[in-house]
């Protein structure tokens, strides 16, 4: 039996109208050919062995166990593959509700009530597994039981002490992240998307979990600053359209510490995340929406955000109650003004700031950031950096010497670290003023380094 047909409900708009090709070809190979034989086996039968052992390979087995109990009592009980459609699209696409009823019955083994501890403690396995049964091996963020746990209880902080099936359906909705996790799991399960994105899923559906884009061939996990509970976390707050990728850009341990490598990998190379470790544990970072320039005034959108991974899980954005919109900050070589690179709050009261002197920088609050009403990042107002890492998130945007038009570009542009090595030393560029000719300009193209201005006055 295929499935894009149906025995049941030959209409028009069948269930498989609500999967794509590719995806219909994942569920086919669920589904045994028929033997030559006169008595061939039942199509339900070959279905419910192949998917018990993809669950079985997905899961650990404290759930696969109720899983499988589960498709067996519900799922498996004749040939019929539009129950097997319907069912994988219950938990891969849309259907809420009918999602809320399937892992409820599931994390509570069939009871009535369910308690907020049971459901926390499936949560957490459910987010260890996150990356068992990928079929092509992959370096990525590693899983920590610890930040499962606080990414389960942010997602239940909702739910009471004992609940019913009805009022997981509330709380789910009111955790759409919950959802996207549940929802991206099952289409690992079923479709295996990891590592298989195409630009239709990246602009139709969350990508929790993205490509790792990683150039240095001795990065191993030990680089890693965020677990990839609080991975997917920060992720869920990105731009759909850029989730599916998390470029490398730069790492302490893997680039050495220096401000000039730091800002030169990031000039010019899109939407970044922070992820800073300092020296007392705390973990901690921001995601910028635009890409970073040199500037004595402040840039950015009100779409940039910062966040806590350990010992809280956090995020802080700035929409509603933000007193200014000084989003990102990046300067150098000023005498009269804050050299670093800074996100929120003030001058000298940033609420993320690290300081030209690479190794140190400062989080400050009193009591909230005035930009993102993020609290201390840090544990203490000064710290010392362990660690850090720069991801630029989604594609790399394309560079002057890119030109799709095949303009050229002044090799002034190319090279922004050497730009920010005289800067930081206070060397004049005699030459930033003899740029190639603009080819559609009557007159040479100049540009100028920003003077100091302070953009509270």
């Amino acid at each position: 039996m295929g499935l894009s047909e149906s025995k049941q409900e030959p209409k028009p708009s069948t269930l498989s109208s609500r999967f794509s090709s590719k995806e219909l070809q994942k569920l086919e190979q669920y589904f045994d050919s028929k033997e030559k034989s006169d008595s061939p086996p039942k199509q339900g039968i070959n279905t419910a062995k192949n998917v018990t052992l993809r669950v079985t390979k997905c899961f650990p087995e404290a759930i696969s166990s109720k899983m499988s109990q589960y498709l067996k009592e519900n799922l498996f009980q004749d040939e019929d593959s539009e129950r097997f459609l319907q069912f994988v699209l219950h938990v891969t696409k849309d259907c809420t509700k009918e999602l809320a009823v399937i892992i409820f019955k599931i994390a509570g083994d069939g009871n009535e009530i369910l308690t907020k501890k049971i459901l926390i403690e499936f949560l957490v396995d459910f987010l260890d597994s996150m990356m068992l049964g990928i079929s092509k091996p992959t370096i990525c963020f590693p899983t920590e039981t610890e930040s499962s746990r606080r990414l389960a209880e942010k997602l239940l902080e909702h739910c009471p002490d004992k609940l019913r099936e009805d009022e997981f359906g509330d709380i789910i909705d009111r955790a759409p992240l919950l959802i996207d996790i549940l929802q991206f799991k099952f289409r690992m399960v079923f479709f295996d998307y990891i590592g298989d994105v195409s630009e239709e899923m990246r602009s139709s559906m969350p990508y929790l979990i993205p490509e790792l884009d990683i150039k240095e061939k001795s990065a191993t996990e030990d680089i890693f600053i965020l677990p990839l509970p609080s991975l997917m976390y920060v992720n869920s707050k990105v731009p759909m359209g850029m989730q599916h990728k998390w470029r490398l850009l730069y790492s302490t341990k893997l680039h050495g510490e220096s401000f000039s490598k730091l800002t030169g990998a990031i000039i010019g190379k899109g939407p970044t995340v922070f992820a800073l470790k300092d020296q007392d544990g705390h973990v901690f970072g921001g995601y910028a929406s635009t890409s970073w320039e040199y500037s004595s005034k402040f840039q950015g959108t009100n779409k940039s955000f910062l966040f806590t991974s350990a010992p809280d899980l956090g995020i802080y954005d700035c929409m509603g109650a933000s007193y200014n919109d000084h989003y990102m900050y990046l300067n150098i070589g000023q005498e009269t003004m804050p050299n670093g690179l800074g996100m929120g709050g003030q001058f000298d009261f940033f609420g993320l700031w690290i300081d030209q002197e690479f190794g140190s920088g400062h989080s400050k609050a009193k009591p909230l950031c005035t930009t993102y009403q993020s609290p201390q990042l840090s544990k203490n107002e000064q710290f010392k950096i362990e660690a850090l890492n720069v991801w630029g998130v989604g594609e790399e945007p394309k560079q002057p010497c890119d030109d799709e038009d095949g303009n050229e570009v002044s090799v002034l542009d190319k090279h922004v670290e050497a730009k920010a090595l005289l800067e930081i030393a206070g060397k004049t560029r005699v030459s930033e003023g003899l740029r190639d000719a603009d080819p559609e300009s009557d007159i040479p193209e100049t540009k100028e380094l920003h003077h100091a201005h302070d953009p509270m006055s």
